[in-house]
């Protein structure tokens, strides 16, 4: 891949634009891509006269209406849509939206961090002592209110947000297109990590990072 100061770059749910400052120094073009006009707008107040970043309202399900071809395009937990179905569209819109031989690279919330955590407050309960099984029940009533396993969803009063488990984001990244696909964990120092209970003395929760490559 040539240069990064060649290439083209997307940050698919920019925000209010905390990487762009960062891509516009390493990159030829910057678009930031962002549902919500009000965070653009204050994006846009931070790089005024920035001539390398280009501002596109849009919704990443339907990427492919922004006309863009990408060398590289990053989405930092901005893939949270609850629907499998807009997941996937996502995803292969991503894909069409780059050049062959280009990378998408991305963060998503690790679904196995939450039962890595959820095994941490059974068995600090367990220490404590008491019955096992009404231990188990308790947990399961508690982090059951808040997460569905199966599908991975996240659930708080009205609002949903997707969690994937790895082996649920390489077979969705395949059937969008891609090949490559490398994993690693972000970890997260505790306490900086939603409201989960703190394990000071325990391996910290993560988030996958992902890279794959278009072909």
């Amino acid at each position: 891949m040539p240069k990064t100061e060649e290439l083209v770059v997307a940050d698919l749910g920019a925000g209010t634009g905390d990487l762009l400052f960062f891509l516009s120094m390493q990159f030829k073009r910057v678009y930031a891509i962002d549902f919500s006009e009000k965070m653009l707008n204050i994006a846009k107040e931070k790089f005024i006269g920035k001539k390398n970043i280009t501002f596109k309202q849009g919704d990443i399900r339907d990427l492919s209406k922004l006309g863009l071809k990408l060398d590289i395009a990053i989405a930092i937990n901005s893939i949270l849509c609850p629907s499998i179905n807009d997941v996937n569209k996502i995803l292969k819109e991503v894909y069409d939206s780059l050049k062959s031989e280009g990378l998408f690279i991305a963060i998503f919330p690790a679904m196995e961090a939450v039962l890595y955590h959820s095994l941490l407050l059974y068995e600090n309960e367990l220490s404590k002592g008491g019955d096992e099984d009404l231990i188990i029940k308790n947990i399961n009533r508690r982090v059951g209110k808040e997460y569905c396993f199966i599908p991975g969803i996240f659930r708080d009063k009205d609002e949903k947000q997707k969690f994937f488990y790895k082996f649920e984001l390489e077979r969705r990244l395949k059937n969008a297109g891609f090949k490559h696909i490398k994993f690693k964990k972000v970890y997260y120092p505790w306490g900086q990590h939603g409201d989960f209970e703190s394990f000071p003395n325990e391996t910290m929760m993560w988030d996958w990072f992902v890279f794959a490559k278009k072909i």
